[in-house]
């Protein structure tokens, strides 16, 4: 409901009653990554949902999703998928199209 919200983790922690460490380490141990990766991830596949449905620009998808710079986004984007977005977005129109 937040992933555009910037987050830091002491008030995730103290949202939960928990240290920063300690709140970490749970987090990790019931969901197998760490609050950033898990951030990270679910960004991403609302970028993924925002490139297939929407004719948004890249940096407003980035600023969407919560990334304020577009550059930054891109990266990120194209390390976890292999391509950037807008690669990702042609491909998938034209899968689409066929």
């Amino acid at each position: 409901e937040h992933l555009a919200d910037p987050l830091e983790l002491d008030d995730l922690a103290a949202t939960a009653g928990f240290s920063a460490g300690h709140f970490q380490r749970c987090f990790k141990a019931v969901i197998g990554m760490t609050p950033w990766q898990c951030l990270t991830q679910e960004r991403l596949q609302l970028a993924l949902a925002y490139l297939q449905e929407s004719h948004y620009s890249i940096g407003e998808i980035a600023s969407r999703v919560g990334y304020d710079d577009a550059m930054y986004f891109s990266r990120v984007f194209r390390k976890q998928f292999g391509l950037a977005p807008s690669q990702w977005r042609r491909q998938t129109i034209d899968k689409f199209e066929e």
